[in-house]
């Protein structure tokens, strides 16, 4: 009788939190996540990609990082930044010295638009435990034209999207 009286005390409690969460903190863009998840957008920021580019071309070998360690900082992840690699100057008879750096270090770029949101869900069960409180992280990613709608690629990522071991957790 008392499991009973517990688990319908917990069952009640989760979704009265539940309830809470989603009045303080609902209300944007949700996604259901392929773990069954739903996570909510409360934010979202967008700039263009190479907005305070002054002169000269992106080059930066930075850029193939994103896909090998996409965690920016400890809130923060890239969840898409697919580069294309410009060889303008590869099929040319002769490579003068003023291009031989682009030769070697081709051009490359990510897409137009740069987003950056913030999305949180209820608590993450990490080793077996379920963690009282809300689950939140920032994400970013490129793609093409502005959102919304959020691209398809990008949207196939964020449902696959390992919630429970990527996302921070904070007590309310």
């Amino acid at each position: 009788m008392t499991d009973e009286i517990n688990k319908e005390s917990v069952a009640t409690f989760n979704k009265q939190r539940a309830e809470l969460l989603d009045a303080v903190y609902g209300g944007g863009h949700k996604v259901t996540l392929y773990t069954g998840r739903t996570i909510t957008m409360s934010s979202i920021r967008q700039s263009l990609t190479y907005g305070g580019m002054i002169e000269g071309v992106p080059r930066s070998k930075e850029i193939y990082d994103y896909e090998i360690n996409p965690r920016i900082d400890d809130r923060t992840y890239i969840l898409h930044a697919p580069v294309r690699e410009w060889d303008l100057f590869k099929n040319l008879p002769e490579s003068p010295n003023s291009i031989s750096y682009y030769i070697e270090n081709p051009p490359i770029t990510l897409p137009r638009i740069k987003c950056s949101a913030n999305f949180n869900s209820g608590p993450i069960v990490r080793e077996g435990i379920e963690e009282n409180g809300i689950s939140f992280i920032d994400l970013v990613w490129y793609q093409h034209e502005w959102a919304m709608p959020i691209a398809p690629e990008v949207m196939e990522r964020l449902k696959a999207f390992d919630w429970d071991n990527l996302a921070c957790f904070g007590e309310i």
